[in-house]
């Protein structure tokens, strides 16, 4: 009897010594199967974009298990054989269907990698949702095999799902203003005293371009270079690059190109944080300057504030020739629809300009406005005012235009909607996705001085220091009154190579220039970026993108030290704020993190997030 229970004890602690190196293995096949997929993420979507291609995403997750290969995987660990066939080999494994020795299939969605869906094809992509089946791994059995009935070896096998998703901002990150896509990144501001101007402080622009409202000294000549003549047809949708800019005094921070036809409407095209260099490429199209037959002189403008701002001593053409194939609103309305336009210059002294805001250079109350978005309190006279200290209580989305649908800046009515248009304007309960929005031109400065900074009852101001404390090593937070101020700046969370100016560009930033800290600083925003290169708008407006910024009034050329204001930022009239300095940068130069909010995958989005899903 004691012989019989001792065998019986050899024989379970046997079988127990192998289950554990069963469930070791097993352990090590999910790393390899995890670390191999995740790395290959940076591939996804797959679909038919070199790179992303499915020979070229399986070829690169076979290399990648091969480099993590599992002992008893006869494809990926032997030393017999080199790196190279050990490659080839696994990478047709995992194309044969069959799951035994590893199998990588693509999807649409999650959901559609557990309910039968068909795997999608290279064809339909972008496919998303990656799942990754391991090699069986041989896990040869070292005692319970020489009991009769246990085989001498089993085999374990694992799997990963891996999506890649869409980094969205943080609701609780949204301020609620909005920017004309003209202004492009670098500082931008909200102003509530015009200027104390009665009007348009930017010059006619009927006239040969001059310098308008300079300060007392006047700086070197702007010059614009580029193509003397560019040709367009009308109605048509087309791209013109080769411009740039010399002569940008040094204390100036937006430079951007101004197209006005003939009968003096114009159109203002995306901002240079400041400088010289060359401009961005422009996009014209029937909703603006194709759209109107003639030719359109373009000139340089280059902005210091509210007050300052001069245009280039010369101008290019872009000479648009046809019928246009559909007409189309003006950009800007006729200033004299009575009247002929002029087809010449008039005379500076006596030509009034446009009676409507001009684009982001030159607005006389900033360069962006106020954002109505509607909350789920009922209580819209507060809307505003918790949106500033809050952000928005529901997430806003990017409007993707259809292949055929022309780019416009507005949403259409409830009625007659932009396809795929969803309008922010539910007071009952907002909802998310919300693309299409409606602002207001002007800024309220008390409520947003008391969303920014007092607060109210329930709810601290967004700078408040109880939503984050100054982390900046030289800065103390700043009392103001009662209240406790963040006190960062900009400038601190810089990283690397990383500068103001060149975060403030798509083709120098990257996501190494800025310390992950800077999300949680209460200074950090983002504004969403609708069509239109000026503010007249008044309709719902489609949003193209979100952009990210942060409070300060720090500029390419202006260092903290320079700031003088209180609160850096807000510049104080009393209970109001007389302007609010938001500095715009890439989104480029803005670092992903694996907690980053995120959504299904938006083509329309660079900001990518690939994700261990399963």
């Amino acid at each position: 009897m004691v012989g019989v229970l001792a065998l019986l004890m050899f024989m379970m602690a046997g079988l127990a010594v192998d289950m554990g190196n069963a469930w070791a293995r097993g352990r090590t096949v999910q790393k390899q199967v995890d670390v191999s997929a995740i790395s290959v993420g940076y591939r996804l979507p797959m679909g038919p974009v070199a790179g992303h291609t499915r020979d070229e995403v399986v070829a690169d997750l076979a290399g990648r298990m091969v480099s993590n290969a599992v002992l008893g995987q006869s494809d990926t660990f032997d030393n017999t054989r080199d790196r190279a066939s050990l490659v080839t080999a696994l990478t047709a494994d995992l194309k044969n269907g069959d799951p035994s020795d590893g199998d990588v299939k693509f999807y649409k969605t999650r959901s559609d990698a557990t309910n039968g869906t068909p795997e999608c094809t290279e064809a339909l992509g972008p496919c998303p949702v990656m799942v990754v089946v391991a090699p069986e791994a041989e896990v040869r059995f070292g005692f319970a095999g020489a009991f009769e009935g246990v085989g001498g070896s089993t085999t374990v096998q694992r799997r990963a799902t891996v999506e890649v998703r869409t980094s969205v901002p943080r609701n609780e990150d949204m301020l609620p203003f909005w920017l004309p896509s003209g202004c492009g990144y670098g500082p931008t501001h909200a102003d509530t005293t015009q200027g104390g101007k009665a009007g348009p402080v930017v010059p006619s622009t009927w006239t040969l371009p001059r310098a308008a409202n300079n300060g007392p000294e006047d700086p070197a000549p702007l010059t614009l270079l580029g193509p003397d003549d560019s040709f367009v047809y009308a109605g048509s949708t087309t791209k013109l690059k080769g411009f740039s800019v010399s002569g940008v005094p040094r204390q100036y921070n937006k430079v951007s190109l101004r197209a006005t036809a003939p009968d003096g409407t114009f159109v203002d095209f995306v901002a240079l944080a400041s400088g010289d260099g060359a401009l961005p490429e422009i996009s014209l199209g029937p909703s603006d300057v194709t759209g109107k037959v003639g030719a359109w002189r373009v000139v340089a403008m280059a902005q210091q504030n509210q007050q300052h701002v001069i245009t280039s001593t010369n101008y290019k053409t872009i000479k648009v020739e046809g019928q246009p194939v559909t007409p189309t609103p003006d950009p800007v309305p006729d200033p004299d629809p009575a009247t002929d336009p002029p087809t010449t210059p008039s005379d500076p002294a006596t030509t009034a300009p446009p009676g409507v805001e001009s684009g982001c250079v030159g607005q006389d109350r900033g360069n962006f406005g106020q954002l109505d978005s509607p909350r789920a309190t009922g209580h819209k006279n507060d809307d505003f005012l918790l949106n500033v200290a809050l952000g928005l209580d529901h997430r806003l989305a990017a409007y993707t235009f259809p292949a055929n649908v022309a780019e416009t800046k507005d949403c259409g009515s409830a009625s007659s909607p932009l396809l795929g248009a969803v309008f922010d304007n539910n007071e009952a309960g907002p909802g998310d996705g919300a693309n299409c929005i409606i602002g207001d031109p002007g800024n309220d400065g008390p409520k947003a001085f008391q969303g920014l900074v007092e607060g109210t009852s329930s709810h601290p101001g967004r700078l408040d220091t109880d939503n984050g404390r100054t982390v900046c090593e030289d800065r103390n937070d700043v009392e103001v009154g009662t209240k406790s101020i963040n006190n960062d700046y900009l400038q601190c969370f810089l990283r690397g190579s990383g500068s103001l100016a060149s975060i403030s560009s798509d083709d120098t930033a990257d996501r190494t220039m800025l310390d992950p800290a800077i999300k949680k600083s209460p200074r950090f925003v983002y504004l969403p970026v609708v069509y239109p290169s000026d503010r007249a708008q008044k309709g719902f407006q489609p949003i193209r993108s979100f952009v990210p910024g942060f409070i300060t009034e720090e500029t390419l050329t202006k260092p903290i030290s320079g700031v003088t204001s209180e609160i850096n930022g807000v510049e104080m009239q009393g209970n109001s704020f007389k302007t609010l300095h938001v500095f715009t940068f890439s989104p480029r130069a803005l670092p992903l993190d694996e907690s980053d909010e995120s959504v299904s995958y938006d083509p329309a989005s660079g900001d990518k997030i690939v994700r261990l899903v399963g």
